[in-house]
């Protein structure tokens, strides 16, 4: 694979086709930084005679000392990979810069391992690096190794060391995906389609925030892959759903009770998935949704057990936000239109916002583009700005602060290079 010479994955640590449900069911040294500034270019222009014009004489900065010492603090850390000549790196920087660690990749790594989003295979306590070796083969049709050894590691952070956690193929691997298909008996869901979704989504995993358990996609027991989960510290594996679906991506709640997982028959352009919400100890099961193209992440949670979640397609970009309520069950719509900047207060009460139309498709001549301030716990909506009916999406950029009600978000007007705040009265301050 072509590796990027830079793969910033930064984290901190302590860190379409139509889904048919699918019915799931509980199974249980160096040198400090340089201080002195560096040499600066020289330009000296040198006419021969008087008004000719002559090009400067560019002298290079002299390289300077860039290196650091080992870590200085016991956290948080800025993790991220870096690729030196063949080979990569995982860098843990000090917050405030004063030192750095740098760990080899390991060596029995499968390439693709570099893919991952290391905020999801580096666990939040910075102990171990979840890694995937060996292969599950080829896409039906491709030329390549007709393997079947694809498994999953671990290696402590601290020394370098690894461990196997488990082999994720049965015994009876790839002939498995002729038998599902003949099980789940749909037209469309042929052998070949389930593979390209079980390659698609078998090397995932998320740790809990503790960092303690491993939850990863594994077909050791079935048909399909299915969610299990790991205990670092007792090295015991459990498995803790079923059914006919492959996973393609997995999350967890902030408080580390649930874990999120989305399924699907197949993958490819408009692919949707249906979201399934299970316990940590794999008591209970619900699915939440099925249709829906979202993947949610560790920014999408509202709190320790509400979401939001959205449609999307090329056109009306982004619409039709809401916020799901795991304990409940509940589905709430927040905005029924399209929109593109969108932010929220994490625990609190406040989402904002850029809005295009109020719902799609959208026939009325009322609505008027703008930011739009509105309260999770009334549904209240407050129109915020306008930009009149020449508004079009993306031209503000919306970040949340914080709790503070005076100034709760931090609005960009990407057409004047505005900076203001946005109060929960609805009042930009510049």
């Amino acid at each position: 694979m072509m590796y990027k010479k830079l793969l910033l994955f930064f984290i901190i640590v302590l860190f379409a086709g139509s889904c048919i449900f699918s019915a799931r069911v509980p199974v249980l040294t160096a040198t400090m930084v340089s201080t002195e500034v560096p040499n600066t270019p020289s330009l000296s222009p040198t006419p021969k005679n008087p008004g000719e014009i002559t090009s400067p004489t560019f002298t290079p900065p002299a390289p300077s000392n860039f290196s650091l010492p080992s870590l200085s603090t016991s956290g948080p850390y800025l993790a991220y990979l870096n690729q030196v000549g063949d080979r990569v790196e995982v860098v843990l920087l000090d917050a405030d810069g004063s030192g750095q660690k740098r760990i080899p990749y390991p060596s029995d790594a499968a390439p693709e391992n570099t893919w991952l989003p290391l905020s999801n295979v580096l666990s939040p306590d910075g102990k171990w690096l979840a890694y995937y070796s060996g292969s599950a083969g080829t896409y039906f049709g491709e030329i390549g190794p007709d393997t079947a050894d694809l498994t999953l590691h671990l290696m402590s952070m601290a020394d370098g060391s690894t461990r196997m956690v488990t082999s994720l193929l049965s015994n009876g691997y790839p002939d498995i995906f002729t038998r599902a298909a003949h099980e789940i008996s749909q037209v469309d869901v042929t052998a070949e389609v389930l593979q390209q979704a079980f390659l698609s989504g078998i090397m995932q995993s998320a740790w809990s925030p503790d960092g303690r358990f491993l939850a990863f996609a594994g077909q050791m027991d079935g048909l399909s892959s299915d969610l299990y989960v790991y205990d670092s510290l007792t090295n015991a594996i459990k498995r803790l759903s079923s059914g006919s679906q492959e996973v393609q991506w997995i999350s967890w709640s902030p408080n580390g009770a649930w874990i999120l997982d989305g399924s699907s028959y197949s993958v490819g352009e408009g692919m949707q998935y249906s979201i399934y919400a299970t316990s940590v100890d794999g008591a209970t099961v619900k699915q939440l949704s099925t249709g829906t193209p979202q993947i949610v992440t560790s920014n999408d949670w509202l709190d320790d057990y509400r979401y939001f979640d959205s449609n999307g397609a090329n056109g009306p970009g982004a619409y039709d936000l809401k916020l799901v309520d795991i304990i409940n069950n509940k589905t709430t719509q927040i905005w029924n239109g399209s929109y593109s900047s969108f932010a929220f207060i994490p625990y609190g009460n406040w989402v904002a916002l850029y809005a295009n139309t109020p719902t799609w498709p959208y026939t009325g001549s009322d609505f008027q583009t703008g930011i739009f301030l509105i309260n999770t716990n009334t549904h209240k909506q407050t129109r915020v700005n306008s930009l009149g009916s020449e508004g079009c999406c993306g031209y503000f950029t919306i970040q949340a602060l914080g709790s503070n009600e005076d100034r709760l978000f931090l609005v960009k007007d990407s057409t004047v290079q505005n900076l203001d705040y946005l109060t929960s009265d609805g009042t930009l301050i510049s």
